[in-house]
């Protein structure tokens, strides 16, 4: 009688660990490399974040920081990101992007790019 005590014990255990734990993780993938040095004021990045294992609600943020502002964007229902990000002048942007979802998944991967901005005059 005791085994089954502790096997039941055990596996309520693991039950509410799994209700309480977040699930999933969320990926992020580039698909445009950006420029290493522009003289454009901005840059515009495109990619895609997923969650895994999937979800009937595709829907996750990204956000970048490291520019001249933080850029937030919801990805669209084939889990695709496009940003417009502006850069700091005449200076190196280190942009991060991080992302998450509506059940508190976040980003196991921080991509960073790195992207100086020197003006053409």
């Amino acid at each position: 009688m005791k085994h089954v005590v502790v096997f039941s014990l055990a596996v309520v255990l693991l039950a509410v660990a799994c209700i309480t734990e977040k699930e999933g993780q969320i990926f992020i993938i580039l698909n445009t490399q950006p420029p290493d040095t522009t003289s454009d004021p901005d840059v515009t990045i495109a990619g895609e974040a997923f969650r895994d294992p999937r979800r009937t609600d595709p829907t996750v943020v990204v956000t970048i920081t490291g520019g001249l502002a933080t850029v937030v964007d919801t990805t669209n229902p084939f889990r695709l990101f496009e940003v417009t990000v502006p850069l700091v002048r005449n200076a190196k942007n280190r942009l991060s992007f991080s992302a998450s979802d509506n059940t508190g998944a976040v980003s196991q991967n921080i991509v960073e790019v790195v992207i100086v901005q020197q003006d053409s005059t």
